[in-house]
């Protein structure tokens, strides 16, 4: 699918979901941060949201506890603009 479309947010979030579920968490780091750089930082896209919260729990797992929560408050922030129910933000 990247190779189809290299400006897929949704792709690399997906690529970084398995990477990082396979224990290689540097280059999960790596895919969710290129995630957020082709997709909009807004209130109303869950992706930003859940793209940030999947970067706070890789963070977290390789216990850099401080940018784990500066991920996760940033989740947060952008999870109230979406409807109910809103995703559970929770490690």
């Amino acid at each position: 699918m990247i190779q189809l479309d290299p400006n897929s947010g949704p792709s690399y979030n997906a690529l970084g979901m398995i990477t990082e579920r396979k224990g290689n968490y540097n280059k999960a780091i790596s895919l969710f941060e290129k995630t957020l750089s082709l997709i909009p930082d807004s209130e109303n896209n869950h992706l930003s949201s859940f793209a940030y919260y999947q970067l706070a729990e890789t963070y977290f797992k390789t216990n850099n506890y401080t940018k784990a929560l500066q991920m996760l408050k940033k989740a947060k922030k952008l999870a109230k603009g979406l409807p109910e129910p809103k995703p559970i933000l929770l490690l």
